[in-house]
């Protein structure tokens, strides 16, 4: 069945792709194709892998175990690597966080522990599904780069570029115009803010650019929308 490919559902593989060739799927995408979308034999829909690109698939068989590329329909696009440094949240507000990050174009999330971190867990393989969901419901062609667990301190001295701390409440900002790239960082505190010995701290380090997000209290993962918002406005 060919669908208009406006409508095409992209799914996440975890294997090269390549014009014509015939893949045979993990028994998981397989279930999805078969029992939840319901997907026949010579039905279509579009897959990438983060990589190669956006590939055109068919399915070969009643059992949704092959398919053939059959059209590339878009070309990977350049890589950049702007990175979400990300307390380590309560366990919902941290999906959402993953995910409204991956929708709004994030390229790496580097988990942080603050003073104030609620929860010490971090279940990488939890997070990095709801990544690749999210990619594919926003229908980008790359994926995050979801990172191990560092200590703030450590996480901001180690990285070489600009980093916008969304502060709340902040009296004074930086002087004059102020742009960031799309390699730069974005930084947002933990349930709580962040410790007046943190604050401290990275008011002295040089990378760091404070940027008010205004006057009201905003729940962590609120945070992440408006202050990656805010980030692609300066890039």
């Amino acid at each position: 069945m060919l669908k208009n490919k406006k409508d095409l559902k992209n799914i996440f593989v975890d294997v090269k792709l390549q014009l014509n060739d015939v893949i045979f799927l993990e028994k998981e995408v397989q279930n999805r194709l078969k029992r939840v979308m319901r997907f026949k034999k010579g039905w279509q829909f579009a897959v990438f892998n983060g990589v190669d690109g956006l590939f055109l698939a068919q399915v070969q068989d009643a059992d949704c175990q092959e398919i053939l590329l059959i059209e590339k329909l878009k070309d990977q696009p350049e890589k950049t690597t702007s990175v979400l440094f990300l307390p380590i949240l309560k366990k919902e507000a941290l999906s959402n966080a993953v995910r409204q990050a991956t929708e709004l174009g994030i390229d790496i999330i580097q988990p942080i522990m603050t003073e104030y971190t609620v929860e010490k867990d971090f279940k990488f393989d939890r997070y990095n599904q709801i990544a690749v969901g999210a990619a594919e419901q926003s229908e980008r062609l790359t994926l995050v780069d979801i990172k191990e667990m560092l200590n703030l301190q450590y996480a901001v001295k180690n990285f070489n570029n600009q980093i916008f701390w969304a502060c709340e409440r902040l009296d004074k900002v930086p002087a004059g115009k102020i742009t960031f790239s799309q390699d730069d960082g974005v930084l947002i505190g933990p349930e709580g803010g962040f410790s007046d010995s943190e604050k401290e701290f990275l008011f002295d380090q040089e990378n760091i650019v404070p940027q008010s997000l205004g006057k009201s209290i905003l729940k962590a993962d609120t945070a992440v929308v408006t202050s990656i918002f805010k980030f692609k406005m300066l890039t």
